[in-house]
């Protein structure tokens, strides 16, 4: 009885620990804002990932920056954006890609993962993922093994926010979770930092 005892106190323990480290970690995390304010993070595994504030010059191509955030849209032969590519990265640690693309349009809704990065030679009218490259190893979304939801859609102002969550996969098996994920990207300010060459 006593040692039953004991393991419910050291289980109580260690949950409130790991939620406080959670908290804490997710206070590192930039807001969940709609305001264009080229932020991007989310937690790995329960531990912080946030997008970089300055650009990295390569070592392979000295005069060659690579941007921490990036943001790509493509119009459809109607005009109007199906398809966009965002890529948060924290120089050192790795990066996140999440693409969506809806044959209509890219609206304010939500998008489960439907394939991995690595294609197929058939693709679906619609089709989302989100890849990984964490501390050396890559990893990506299965089918309804995460979602992606546009919360500001703005094509005007080319204003995209949202927050996204998944449980990603390594080809050998191994698995990493994706929680609390949220960006808000301002694509003419990025446009702008890349003209002006920072």
């Amino acid at each position: 009885m006593k040692s039953l005892k004991t393991y419910f106190l050291l289980s109580m323990a260690c949950l409130l620990f790991a939620c406080a480290c959670t908290k804490e970690e997710i206070e590192n995390l930039p807001p969940a804002t709609q305001t264009g304010a080229n932020t991007f993070g989310c937690l790995v595994n329960g531990k912080a990932f946030v997008s970089s504030k300055e650009t990295y010059r390569s070592r392979d191509i000295p005069s060659s920056l690579i941007y921490p955030l990036t943001l790509a849209e493509r119009d459809s032969e109607e005009g109007v954006v199906n398809n966009i590519r965002i890529e948060g990265r924290s120089f050192g640690i790795g990066y996140i890609y999440i693409y969506i693309y809806d044959e209509l349009s890219v609206e304010e809704k939500s998008y489960s993962t439907d394939i991995t990065e690595s294609f197929t030679s058939v693709y679906p009218n619609n089709y989302n993922f989100i890849s990984v490259r964490y501390l050396g190893y890559n990893y990506f979304s299965q089918e309804n093994s995460g979602s992606i939801t546009l919360t500001r859609v703005d094509y005007e102002n080319r204003i995209y926010s949202g927050t996204f969550s998944a449980e990603l996969k390594h080809e050998d098996g191994r698995t990493i979770k994706i929680t609390e994920g949220r960006f808000d990207i301002n694509a003419k300010e990025l446009i702008e930092q890349k003209q002006q060459g920072y």
